[in-house]
Order: structure tokens, then C-alpha cells, then sequence
């Protein structure tokens, strides 16, 4: 599910793990991360239900495709979670290749039209 996940697969299912629009979820209701983009990334910073360990496996994934954990205070994070994942306030980490391209990207779907 993870490599699905980071290749931008619209819906798919596991026993424990399930892509949809665009959120990888723990047990069909937790969301763990978010797609930005093929290079940018949120992952949430805080342990995932009944001991999962879905935030390592996939730091592990991003590490190796070349991306890099940049922190949660970029404003566009609470735009995302809030607008595609109906959340109020969650810890987030931005992952993504360098701060710029991150930011840039968090800007791009903050600010795409969802409305179709």
C-alpha cells in the first residue's frame, strides 16, 4: 500500500493500510499522510493507531526515493489537512526534496480548485 501510495494510485485496499483521494489510512480512518505531489509529502508526527508502524515504513520509503523530513511550519499544511482531510489540527511533516520546492508545491494544492 505504501508504494502505491507514493506512486499516486487513486484507490487501493489492504488488511491494514488504504489509499484514497490522495491520504494513506490506517485501518480506513486514521489518516497517516497526504500526496502533495510525486515529490512532496505530509506524513503526521504522531504514533498511528494499534502500534502500526506505518510512520517508519514509510519515512523509509521517502528517505530512499531522495526526500527529506523539512518540518510542520509551513502555513500550507493546515490549508491541506483541513480542506482535503476534513482535520482539524494534527502534527504534520513536510517531506519533499529541499524547503522551496516543498513550500511551492503545498502552495500549488492549497490552492487548486476542487470543486469538480
Amino acid at each position: 500500500m505504501i508504494q502505491a501510495f507514493l506512486d499516486g494510485t487513486g484507490a487501493a485496499s489492504g488488511p491494514l493500510l488504504n489509499v484514497e483521494r490522495g491520504a494513506l489510512k490506517v485501518q480506513g480512518w486514521w489518516p497517516g499522510a497526504y500526496r502533495v505531489s510525486e515529490r512532496t509529502f505530509l506524513v503526521r508526527d504522531e504514533a498511528a493507531p494499534a502500534g502500526s508502524t506505518v510512520g517508519d515504513d514509510l519515512a523509509a520509503a521517502l528517505e530512499a526515493r531522495g526526500l527529506k523530513p523539512l518540518g510542520g511550519e509551513f502555513p500550507g499544511i493546515a490549508v491541506l489537512t483541513y480542506t482535503m482531510l476534513d482535520l482539524g489540527y494534527a502534527p504534520w511533516v513536510l517531506w519533499s526534496t529541499d524547503p522551496a520546492a516543498g513550500e511551492a508545491d503545498l502552495n500549488a494544492a492549497a490552492t487548486r480548485e476542487s470543486f469538480l
